[in-house]
């Protein structure tokens, strides 16, 4: 039957939103791990959050660049 699966760790949807994939090293995680926990803390939806939270931060960065002619 085997071990049941580990659950994901309880900060992992705002790791996920703020790194991305670069969470499964930093949290010590496996690839099935990972995509499971994914799946638990919200799948597509959290998926979105991390596009807006990419997005919202290169938006930021361009605002904050300004070109002098």
């Amino acid at each position: 039957m085997g071990r049941p699966f580990l659950p994901a760790p309880a900060d992992f949807a705002e790791v996920f939103e703020q790194m991305g994939w670069e969470a499964k090293e930093a949290l010590g995680m496996d690839t099935p791990r990972f995509k499971r926990s994914i799946s638990e803390c919200g799948g597509d939806e959290l998926k979105r959050r991390r596009r807006n939270y990419v997005l919202g931060n290169r938006l930021s960065s361009l605002k904050r660049k300004t070109r002098v002619v």
